[in-house]
């Protein structure tokens, strides 16, 4: 139950993104730390948000244990929220993996190693930890989006 109001949280703030980056894509003016996105980082960040929203229609119609690929679906989101100055705290990319509180933790802790994201303390709350990409994954997450958008599949 626990990971269904991490999932309903993620979806509501995936889709106020979702509005601004549409309204910033149609040239709308958009207040904000996201004011400064390029238009390419904002063309990257729509496919990340398509990718990830087939992800949902595709749950929605089958099994969701047919697609599992945490690791995958939690470097799209904390991808998706370095891409638009966002944070995104450790059980948020554990609920965007679609698993478990603590499959994801276990999924998190082996990107870490494997030295795809670092964590960094919440100076303003002690018990909360915020997750982003390494700079290494992160050029790769946007060399993949890139081709992604070239029409590379």
């Amino acid at each position: 139950m626990e990971l269904d109001v991490y999932a309903s949280e993620l979806r509501r703030i995936r889709d106020t993104v979702d509005r601004l980056l549409d309204e910033r894509l149609r040239g709308e003016p958009l207040d904000g730390p996201n004011s400064a996105l390029s238009k390419s980082t904002l063309e990257i960040a729509s496919t990340v948000k398509r990718i990830l929203k087939f992800r949902d229609l595709r749950i929605e119609v089958f099994d969701a244990q047919l697609f599992a690929d945490p690791a995958w679906d939690m470097l799209l989101e904390i991808f998706l929220c370095d891409l638009t100055q966002q944070r995104i705290s450790v059980s948020a990319a554990c609920a965007g993996g679609r698993v478990p509180p603590t499959t994801g933790l276990r999924w998190a802790k082996l990107l870490e190693k494997r030295g795809l994201i670092k964590r960094r303390n919440d100076p303003l709350d002690s018990r909360r930890v915020h997750l982003s990409l390494t700079e290494e994954a992160f050029t790769k997450m946007r060399i993949l989006m890139e081709h992604r958008l070239a029409g590379v599949t």
